[in-house]
């Protein structure tokens, strides 16, 4: 039954993927160095979920993880330093790094 659920949560998630939004802003100096900040928003795919999903399948879906996870992909990076996150709501949080130069900014965007 949780498997269904599960399965069933992913497929809304697929069909309903303009619910949620994602904002990159890119400040570029004239040395090729600058910051990135990219904000996801998922609020308005998680306030149509709410009516299908039960309590105990939201509170499994932690976006502390979803947060460490991708700070963990920009740490990695060459050339990428001062990487920060920040939570801005409930399902909303934005990751923000500076890049020595653009090759970095391109390795970390991918």
């Amino acid at each position: 039954m949780k498997k269904t659920l599960i399965g069933l949560l992913f497929c809304f998630i697929f069909i309903s993927s303009g619910c949620f939004t994602v904002t990159e802003e890119i400040t570029l100096r004239k040395n090729g160095s600058g910051t990135s900040r990219v904000t996801i928003d998922m609020s308005g795919m998680m306030g149509m979920l709410s009516a299908f999903i039960p309590d105990s399948l939201k509170e499994s879906m932690d976006l502390n993880q979803l947060m460490s996870t991708d700070m963990g992909k920009f740490t990695t990076v060459s050339g990428i330093s001062n990487v920060r996150s920040e939570r801005l709501s409930e399902y909303s949080y934005a990751i923000s790094y500076d890049f020595a130069n653009t090759e970095a900014l391109n390795k970390a965007q991918a």
